[in-house]
């Protein structure tokens, strides 16, 4: 997974990753599911 940021905020709790994958959106998100 090529990670081309991080983005933490630590007052929400939430953290942010941005990444580029070779697949289309739906199968990236079929693997999340």
């Amino acid at each position: 997974m090529p990670v081309t940021s991080v983005h933490k905020d630590p007052e929400a709790l939430t953290m942010t990753v941005v990444a580029e994958f070779p697949v289309t959106v739906q199968r990236l998100w079929d693997a999340y599911a």
